[in-house]
């Protein structure tokens, strides 16, 4: 007996282009990042932390 066939379903998601309105929002999550890093190298958990949730909220609501 053979197993039954799965349903076909689509292994990757169509990935939509970037749009001039998600332009202004993901530079602004790179710049995020990029301030997160040295609070998080330096031992600052608080401002690192602060600047990382900011990027994700970033990412969140634009994406």
């Amino acid at each position: 007996m053979t197993a039954p066939a799965l349903p076909n379903v689509r292994t990757c998601r169509q990935v939509p282009p970037m749009t001039a309105e998600k332009m202004l929002p993901a530079a602004m999550m790179v710049l995020q990042l990029g301030a997160a890093a040295p609070y998080l190298m330096g031992g600052d958990w608080r401002k690192g932390l602060y600047w990382l949730f900011a990027a994700g909220l970033t990412y969140v609501v634009t994406f």
